[in-house]
């Protein structure tokens, strides 16, 4: 396992207790890691087993075990000693990548995990509606922390999922300990699920960050669509090469529910304060901010990051989440101490 980590990140040492990301790991590197793992042991293991068994010491021992693991959505991103935790609820695409500058900018101390679509994992198949997927994440996570232990966060879809997982646990009578809302869009008129062509496009343009012309694939079948969405995100760099038509399939599928999810979600009233990071410039942020406001009438705070949607999740504008989150949640227990 260390020389397939050594030959996919082209370094020289490596020990085994190293975490992926740690030492260079990206997703480009990750698909040759597991394709090499393929071809070695046998052993297929998807593309989030890096998130969750991050060391070479625990990877090797998810092949040992054949990978047979039960499924779940709560991966480890990092340990740490000063709770409480934060939780990432994965966005539309059902992973966790974009959280990966978040976590980075939260004080190492801080226990950071996240929450990823079971419909990722071959084995299952993806949630119908917001309400279920947030009782099966409230039920997986408050089984290992106290809800006054966690920090709920979302980003864009996930930051609708994170608000009825809040939600429920208020109406359980344990609340989290915080929530942080991540410039996500209430749906205003929620009437049905929306047609496959709206759906493709989220996939396409946003999903994705293809710049194709989507009415040209409708009427493609499944595989053919797929086949040409994985060459065109190989080619524009927005997927690793060799990342693999079952794995993207497995996407299209999780966007497409979730897609429909939020068409049919109508948000219940949330009794506890909350916060909202959003982008005031943007258009249509104010009514949005408004909608959020009457949605928790025990108060929302506004905290305006100036940058785009795609972007918030990135870079210095990630670090800037990252420091309102840690003063509102760690530093007052901490003494400021990092």
């Amino acid at each position: 396992m260390r020389r397939i980590w050594c030959n996919a990140l082209d370094i020289s040492r490596l020990s085994i207790d190293d975490a992926f990301f740690d030492v260079g790991g990206t997703s480009f590197s990750a698909v040759l890691v597991l394709d090499a793992i393929h071809r070695e042991f046998g052993v297929k293991l998807p593309f989030e087993t890096l998130f969750n068994d991050a060391t070479v010491e625990d990877l090797a021992r998810v092949v040992r075990g054949g990978h047979h693991v039960s499924p779940r959505s709560l991966m480890d991103f990092r340990p740490g000693s000063r709770l409480p935790v934060l939780v990432c609820v994965h966005p539309l695409s059902g992973n966790l990548s974009w959280y990966r500058d978040l976590v980075d900018a939260v004080p190492k101390s801080v226990p950071c995990v996240g929450l990823q679509a079971m419909g990722l994992d071959p084995r299952c198949e993806p949630h119908r509606g917001i309400p279920a997927m947030a009782e099966h994440y409230v039920d997986e996570l408050t089984n290992r922390y106290d809800p006054g232990e966690i920090v709920l966060a979302g980003y864009s879809f996930g930051g609708l999922v994170a608000f009825e997982m809040a939600c429920q646990m208020d109406g359980r009578g344990t609340p989290p300990k915080g929530l942080m809302i991540i410039d996500a869009l209430v749906p205003e008129r929620p009437g049905g699920p929306a047609p496959p062509t709206a759906n493709l496009r989220t996939l396409v343009e946003v999903v994705l960050s293809l710049e194709i012309d989507v009415d040209e694939l409708v009427d493609l079948p499944a595989d053919a669509l797929c086949a040409t969405l994985l060459h065109a995100a190989e080619q524009a760099g927005t997927l690793p090469m060799g990342y693999g038509s079952d794995q993207l399939q497995r996407i299209i599928d999780v966007v497409y529910r979730n897609c429909d999810a939020t068409d049919t979600f109508v948000p219940a009233i949330y009794r506890q304060p909350a916060h909202l990071v959003t982008i005031a410039g943007a258009e249509g942020r104010s009514a949005n901010t408004d909608i959020w406001r009457s949605l928790c009438p025990a108060g929302l705070d506004v905290h305006d990051i100036g940058t785009n949607h795609s972007d918030v999740m990135f870079g210095r504008h990630a670090a800037e989440v990252a420091d309102v989150m840690w003063e509102l949640w760690w530093e007052p227990d901490q003494g400021g101490l990092r």
